[in-house]
């Protein structure tokens, strides 16, 4: 974002064209669908729509003609993005727009943006993240105790290629032994259609020990975290980028979850020049 995108517009002509016009546009907009991989958009918001005339009026003769161009791109856009019910796109289109009875002439050329996302400007974001969930555990038709279980991370927020460390703890109250722990690193992406959309998938999976009947376990794991759309999507109002962990037992049936911000600079860095 407030960069200059500059580019040429070329055209190779095997006999002379007339014309009308011959323009080029720089375009970025947001839009969503109601349907997974649908082109029939339900929602869309705009971002810039800019247009420049190449060359007015005339005719082209046969052979190779080169047409400068540059855009001021915005300061302040969302971050390109891809999902399966929408997407953030950018690009730049020319055309070249001929008189009646000839067929007009157009291509196009996506390109991307990113709008960095700086993990200090987060409130809070080198606190540690910790949850805890207390489930009643019935066993032996009569007897219940109850299972504690708290999952922590030593922060809130990670970029590409750092390792989350995770901690997870299972206090067994109870005379009969827990189901492994599991933990996945899930992402959402809410979209505004008609109605909000959500696509959740898990990009990382870990499992570890349960705990015995009246023991405790400790638990300890590390997720590299990868290459990962950024969360928030700031100046984005139609797609929605949430990461969290969830940590779970099947048996008894407990889970915690604790939100995770993923950008692209990293807790206590200086975002580079």
């Amino acid at each position: 974002p407030g960069e200059p995108l500059s580019g040429t517009v070329r055209v190779r002509l095997g006999a002379p064209l007339p014309f009308r016009a011959i323009r080029v546009s720089c375009t970025g907009s947001c839009r969503v669908s109601s349907k997974a991989n649908d082109t029939a958009w339900v929602s869309e918001e705009g971002y810039f729509n800019s247009a420049l005339s190449l060359a007015d009026k005339g005719s082209l003769p046969a052979g190779e003609h080169n047409f400068p161009f540059q855009f001021l791109l915005p300061a302040a856009v969302p971050t390109s993005f891809e999902g399966s019910f929408g997407k953030i796109v950018y690009q730049v289109r020319a055309t070249i727009d001929t008189p009646r009875f000839f067929r007009d002439h157009q291509c196009s050329c996506a390109f991307y943006i990113l709008s960095p996302l700086n993990l200090n400007t987060i409130p809070d974001i080198e606190q540690p993240n910790v949850a805890s969930t207390t489930k009643k555990f019935s066993y032996k038709l009569v007897k219940t105790g109850s299972v504690v279980l708290t999952a922590s991370t030593e922060l809130r927020g990670y970029v590409g290629g750092q390792v989350l460390r995770l901690q997870a703890d299972i206090e067994n109250q109870s005379g009969k032994d827990t189901s492994p722990v599991a933990a996945s690193l899930l992402q959402k992406v809410s979209y505004k259609a008609k109605r909000w959309i959500c696509d959740v998938r898990a990009i990382a999976e870990v499992e570890g020990a349960g705990a015995k009947a009246w023991r405790r376990e400790h638990w300890q794991e590390q997720i590299l975290v990868p290459a990962l759309p950024q969360s928030i999507l700031p100046g984005c109002s139609l797609i929605h980028v949430d990461h969290y962990l969830q940590v779970s037992l099947k048996v008894p049936e407990a889970t915690v979850t604790l939100p995770i911000f993923i950008g692209n600079t990293a807790v206590n860095q200086a975002p580079p020049n």
